[in-house]
């Protein structure tokens, strides 16, 4: 009896090392986190990341005000691993509803054409990437924005998707069901639909229950994806929405499917859609619905560096990813992004290829981006920008938190002398 005692509490140590040697430890930075400068992470257990840095990253800040969203050369860029096959339609460049500390982002009217699709009358607005190698794993990160459109008649919105290039059939979209007040509450029928394949399976995950999103505010969602073997129940999927950007609220996992099917095919999931469609409407029927795109990441791996705003993973109400270049096991270097987190305290975090992250942040300071305040001035000088911009630019640099409706009357002389002295730095 006691040796079987010494051997059970032998293998629970092991088991107990294990895990905690499995987990990402940071130890040290060097170098500032600032906007697009380069920061190295020191500590252990950051397992390996073969081609450190993402496979697509677009942040929608090179395009021009009021232009196709194709002209960006992140987004049509063709590389040895994406195409350059590329779907657009009333999609711009706008920085009408600017998710703070971004200048532009990508609008999709759903006020198009009127076009037919089995029988379903639709307005178009989505762009496409497809990636041409199989990705067993994926990971997504995007912030997205919507407004519901009309209220006149029954109609559904699909916001995003994953697809196959080969099989249109293949999906897991976002989708929202909206009615008209006589019919039921507009915020009914928030749900993720799943299809496998053309005759596969079809199922449809609702969230209502757990978070329906805002409408017109901004909020985030993070996807994290793995294929299955064909017709083997050995995948996953699970899905986090935030709150409205401002929420104190964390994350919520809207979507959790382990043990599922996800291809009943040789096919992968291999084309994102962003935007997509508004259907279901009369055409004589106006849409009216806007979705806006901000900050949009995939990989095909789970690695990655993210700063956090809250010194433990699961308080975090959102995380900005990073930008990695080289990744070893005990270092990784990446560009800083810093997105929609003020500068001031910020807390950073890393997962390796398994998704096992370090569960209490690591406390860094952002710093305010002087070459950042540079671009924002030289683009509203080019004419790219309105001087609306400018001031919320300037005024979430300098206090380090949203803009409020008139920035500029609310800084003071010695907030101006800041941003004198920044610039002299430069």
């Amino acid at each position: 009896m006691f040796k079987y005692v010494i051997f059970a509490t032998i293998l629970i140590s092991v088991v107990c090392i294990g895990e905690s040697y499995g987990q990402p430890e940071i130890s040290g930075v060097t170098g500032a986190f600032r906007d697009g400068e380069s920061v190295t992470i020191s500590g252990a257990s950051f397992g390996t990341k073969a081609k450190p840095d993402p496979l697509f990253w677009c942040d929608f800040e090179k395009g021009k005000l009021g232009e196709e969203v194709t002209t960006d050369r992140n987004w049509t860029e063709t590389t040895d691993n994406w195409t350059s096959a590329i779907d657009q339609r009333n999609v711009t460049y706008s920085n009408e509803n600017a998710l703070p500390g971004s200048s532009l982002s990508s609008r999709h009217e759903m006020d198009g054409d009127c076009t037919q699709w089995e029988g379903w009358l639709a307005r178009n607005g989505y762009m496409k990437k497809y990636f041409a190698e199989p990705m067993q794993k994926v990971y997504i990160s995007f912030w997205v924005r919507y407004n519901h459109g009309t209220e006149a008649e029954t109609h559904q919105i699909k916001l995003w998707r994953i697809e196959s290039h080969e099989d249109e059939w293949m999906t897991i979209k976002n989708i929202h069901y909206f009615y008209n007040p006589p019919l039921g509450d507009v915020t009914d029928g928030h749900n993720y639909g799943r299809q496998t394949g053309f005759d596969g399976i079809v199922t449809s995950h609702g969230y209502n229950s757990l978070l329906s999103p805002e409408n017109d505010a901004w909020y985030q969602v993070n996807f994290k994806l793995l294929q299955s073997s064909v017709g083997v129940a050995d995948g996953s999927v699970e899905i986090w929405h935030s709150h409205s950007y401002g929420s104190s609220e964390p994350f919520v996992k809207v979507i959790n499917l382990p043990d599922i099917v996800t291809r009943s095919n040789s096919n992968y999931l291999n084309t994102v859609v962003l935007g997509e469609v508004c259907t279901n409407l009369s055409c004589g029927v106006t849409c009216d619905a806007v979705q806006y795109f901000d900050s949009f990441y995939l990989d095909n791996t789970w690695a990655r560096v993210e700063i956090g705003n809250a010194p433990t993973w699961d308080a975090c109400t959102y995380r900005e990813v990073q930008l990695p270049s080289e990744w070893l096991g005990s270092s990784i270097t990446v560009t800083a992004n810093t997105g929609c987190i003020p500068h001031g305290s910020a807390y950073l975090y890393v997962s390796d290829a398994e998704g096992v992250h370090n569960t209490n942040g690591y406390p860094i300071t952002i710093e305010s981006s002087p070459g950042w305040l540079y671009n924002v001035a030289n683009r509203w000088q080019a004419g790219t920008l309105t001087r609306s911009d400018v001031d919320r630019a300037l005024y979430w640099n300098i206090k380090g938190i949203p803009p409020p409706e008139n920035p500029m009357a609310e800084l003071t002389e010695d907030d101006l002398g800041d941003l004198i002295m920044i610039f002299k730095t430069e």
